[in-house]
């Protein structure tokens, strides 16, 4: 394992391989409620990583509740150091009602 994979874990993200053998990190810091972000997943691509942050909401329809992504940002780093400086910073983004509109 790399350093940046073991820092992962210590944030909290889990680690899940796909079947054709690549591996990527989620990380579920909770309901919209309480978090900014719903889901963030780190994928590694040769040198670089892809990280992919969302929001999901529920909504209210006619018969049931639907839970919608409402947000969605994608960011690409090379240096592992801003990658986990990046996350952490996200992780501690709690959600209010200006951050909805701006």
């Amino acid at each position: 394992m790399t350093s940046w994979s073991i820092q992962l874990q210590q944030l909290g993200f889990s680690k899940e391989e796909g079947k054709d053998g690549s591996e990527r990190y989620v990380f579920s810091p909770g309901v919209s409620a309480t978090s900014l972000w719903t889901q963030i997943l780190v994928n590694s691509i040769d040198s670089c990583w892809q990280v992919t942050y969302s929001r999901s909401e529920s909504q209210v329809g006619f018969w049931q509740t639907y839970l919608i992504v409402t947000n969605i940002e994608v960011n690409v780093h090379s240096s592992s150091i801003k990658l986990l400086q990046e996350i952490t910073s996200e992780i501690d983004k709690k959600p209010g009602f200006l951050r909805r509109f701006l």
